[in-house]
């Protein structure tokens, strides 16, 4: 009797021993797989910076659509206007994905900070691309309340409005 409770012990402490590496293997797995997402979005997010900043130097057109939005109130023909709005959601269209990555834990808080930063050069830089991103989110009906990223567009947005004085 003692030599099959000995036997049944030990697969027992067998079987819970195989749980828990199982269990350990499952958690280094994951770990991986955070890991890897985490460098995936980050490298997206750096392509994005990367393709809309080469957008002014691909395309001559677009480099003299970014030199009139320098000038607040400037007048945009049709077709600049356009151009405007289109470049305008590319940069929505990243803002969002910068929004999520980090809402998603995927962008630690100063990757995101750098984003906020680069957000409020863009706005600085191009005063008159303003009320079209302004425009543009509200026909989205995407407010500051939406997510701190929004807020932050929309302080950067209020901050460029501003009359200087």
């Amino acid at each position: 009797m003692e030599r099959s409770i000995d036997k049944k012990l030990v697969a027992e402490t067998a079987g819970a021993v195989a749980v828990v590496l199982s269990l350990v293997f499952v958690g280094i797995e994951l770990r991986q797989a955070n890991d890897i997402a985490t460098r995936d979005v980050r490298i997206q997010l750096s392509t994005q910076v990367s393709d809309l900043e080469r957008l002014a130097t691909d395309n001559p057109e677009h480099a003299a659509l970014l030199s009139q939005l320098t000038s607040p109130g400037v007048s945009l023909s049709a077709v600049e206007y356009e151009q405007a709005r289109s470049y305008a959601q590319q940069l929505i269209s990243h803002w969002a994905a910068v929004s999520a990555a980090n809402e998603s834990g995927f962008l630690p808080e100063r990757s995101f900070d750098g984003y906020l930063q680069y957000m409020a050069s863009i706005l600085t830089r191009y005063p008159a691309l303003a009320p079209i991103v302004r425009e543009r989110l509200s026909g989205w009906g995407i407010g500051p309340d939406f997510s701190p990223t929004y807020r932050h567009v929309y302080e950067q947005i209020e901050r460029v409005e501003l009359p200087a004085t």
